[in-house]
């Protein structure tokens, strides 16, 4: 009985030996791979079970958010009007070809403004260090009687499909949010930069 806990980063994997209390002769060996868990006020990206970036000639990047801590620290309590989820990447490493959202908080619904854009006409700024993006605008979270804008937990937002070019065994990616709230628009993790995240084909 036990847990292990990635500490600085969601690159681990590990082999873990257990043995059986009742027979302590028996004895396996089992291979883990070990994620950190997006806290309060922070954003994830990929899978949660398994290595988060798997990678082979695709790449299926999951967008993750707690937004309970910004809501009463950043927001100061006014509710979220608007979310904008940006996957950075480089062009010579992804191509990214759909963007699928999973948020429904409006009895099962998206009932506002949904905008799912794998390759927007814009970039990143160059000193971002990515030349692409893709996008995921939700407009209008209020909607009376089903969602007000203050109740937030771990979610799983969108997805972003994207092809790993050819020769390409390894890469990063980045992710940042932008929100409006109170009048004022925030940054997670911040204006100035993105949580990044490995991604390869060697797992």
């Amino acid at each position: 009985k036990g847990t292990v806990n990635a500490m600085e980063t969601h690159w681990a994997k590990a082999t873990v030996t257990v043995t059986n209390r009742c027979s302590t002769g028996e004895v396996s060996r089992l291979p883990l791979f070990i994620n950190t868990r997006a806290a309060p006020g922070e954003i994830d990206m990929g899978e949660a079970m398994l290595a988060p970036l798997q990678a082979s000639s695709t790449l299926s990047v999951k967008l993750w958010f707690d937004l309970s801590m910004t809501n009463s620290d950043a927001c100061g309590s006014f509710p979220i009007e608007t979310i904008a989820a940006r996957l950075f990447y480089r062009s010579s490493e992804l191509k990214a070809t759909n963007v699928f959202n999973h948020w429904r908080p409006h009895g099962g619904k998206f009932k506002g403004t949904l905008q799912l854009v794998p390759q927007p006409v814009d970039a990143p700024e160059p000193t971002s260090g990515y030349d692409k993006w893709s996008q995921v605008v939700w407009a209008g979270i209020m909607q009376a009687g089903s969602f007000n804008g203050m109740s937030w937990s771990l979610l799983h937002a969108a997805t972003v499909e994207l092809d790993v070019m050819e020769d390409v065994a390894s890469g990063v990616i980045g992710l940042q949010l932008e929100l409006a709230c109170g009048g004022a628009v925030h940054y997670l993790p911040s204006g100035e930069s993105l949580k990044e995240m490995p991604f390869t084909t060697a797992w």
